[in-house]
């Protein structure tokens, strides 16, 4: 953990910096309460071929084999995010936390075990200490997060913020 990672702000600008694994909102409440990421909330991942990259359902044979260590960000699956296409942003990023030849699968095809070694994410410290902007449609982003997401953001404006919940 030695190594430099870009912020979720860095993401933001430059996408295409780190592949990606993407996640429906539910999964957002346990990131930003500090959680590293599971297997079975990652529903796609991106897949690079010859200068295209895709997605690709989590089940699938056809998975990069990604390594231990390597770096990698969360992004929101966009069906959550809008009715768009295109992904909300980094929402978080990390490290895969063992090799591809190492993951067990369940029943249904799902990956089991932990996925990613969250380092930083949407709304911690790291991010409370930068200009505390806000990623693409974080509208979305917040409601699903819930209570937890306001991490390092004590009187931060949100201009898309909603009244709370108890």
């Amino acid at each position: 953990r030695h190594d430099l990672y870009p912020t979720v702000y860095a993401l933001w600008k430059v996408p295409s910096l780190l592949p990606a694994l993407t996640v429906h909102a539910p999964v957002l409440q346990y990131l930003f309460k500090g959680a590293d990421l599971m297997f079975p909330g990652v529903v796609e991942v991106d897949v690079v071929r010859e200068d295209e990259c895709s997605t690709v359902p989590i089940t699938s044979n056809d998975l990069p084999r990604f390594l231990k260590g390597e770096k990698w960000q969360v992004t929101l699956h966009p069906c959550t995010a809008c009715s768009d296409a295109g992904s909300a942003g980094a929402v978080a990023v990390g490290c895969i936390s063992r090799n591809w030849a190492e993951v067990e699968r369940r029943a249904d095809g799902v990956p089991s075990g932990k996925a990613m070694d969250v380092i930083h994410f949407y709304k911690d410290h790291l991010w409370g200490r930068g200009p505390k902007t806000h990623p693409p449609i974080a509208a979305k982003m917040r409601s699903a997060a819930g209570s937890g997401s306001n991490a390092g953001a004590e009187d931060t404006p949100d201009p898309s913020a909603s009244s709370s919940s108890s």
